[in-house]
């Protein structure tokens, strides 16, 4: 497996993350980071999530402006009510447009085949995973936090995006957006068991440092998937693009991960 670097891409005043690999399929999609909203406060960017505290005006604006620089409509978005698990569902099942996130349905990743149909997933602090199959006429988004990854969202999300597409996972391409690094993400013995000891190293007073990018990548190799590439920066780490719910608290925004189905 050979990863390469996400790349940073400047439309409308916002700053995306963008995949290589899937810029070179022309599949639509991108990474936000906080640049650019109307968000104040501990908000203050491009807050895309409404589940802790920001105004819900603001949310709309941001998520309005996602929209015009990746050239879709909000109606087209697609999110669920994550809850860190592994349940996958169809991207028509789940809740569409600009709405509260936590109506949608209870899992962390969606599929999809439907043409002009944007997969969206959130995170601040938590990797998110984008997927498209050969062609890119099937794509999946995929929160990847550690529970998440401790209960196989990553092999769920491979293998329903390939029983769909009807591909191997060798053919999928895959882009994993930023997320907190080792350095920053201490846990306790009861994390750290669920991952194997390449991706934990001892921390302080009986804790460790677990790195879940490093985790993602070595589960989507063991899978098959070759084609990675993958964001570098840590989320903690990077208070003026990221928000992080491990240094911010609760009242953290929220990135976007998108991908889109061509019309």
């Amino acid at each position: 497996m050979t990863v390469q670097a996400l790349r940073a891409e400047a439309r409308a005043g916002l700053l995306f993350l963008v995949s290589p690999a899937l810029v070179e399929l022309d599949v639509s999609h991108a990474f936000t980071t906080r640049l650019g909203g109307v968000s104040c406060g501990s908000f203050a960017g491009l807050n895309l999530g409404r589940a802790t505290g920001d105004d819900p005006r603001h949310v709309t604006l941001n998520r309005a402006r996602v929209a015009a620089a990746l050239g879709f409509c909000l109606p087209d978005v697609r999110a669920v009510a994550q809850v860190h698990g592994a349940e996958v569902v169809d991207g028509d099942v789940a809740l569409a447009g600009d709405a509260d996130e936590r109506e949608g349905p209870a899992a962390d990743g969606l599929v999809s085949g439907t043409p002009g149909t944007w997969l969206s997933v959130r995170g601040a602090d938590c990797p998110l995973l984008l997927l498209a199959a050969p062609g890119g006429r099937r794509v999946a988004a995929l929160h990847c936090g550690w529970r998440g990854q401790a209960a196989g969202i990553i092999a769920t999300g491979v293998g329903r995006l390939c029983a769909t597409a009807g591909c191997a996972p060798g053919e999928l391409s895959a882009a994993l957006g930023p997320g907190i690094g080792a350095v920053a993400y201490e846990v306790g013995p009861e994390v750290a068991r669920h991952f194997d000891s390449a991706h934990v190293r001892p921390g302080r007073d009986g804790r460790h440092h677990l790195d879940l990018h490093g985790a993602a990548i070595a589960e989507l190799a063991r899978l098959g998937v070759w084609r990675v590439d993958a964001a570098a920066s840590c989320t903690a780490g990077a208070s003026s693009l990221y928000y992080s719910h491990r240094r911010d608290g609760a009242r953290s925004g929220r990135q976007w991960g998108l991908i889109g189905v061509p019309r």
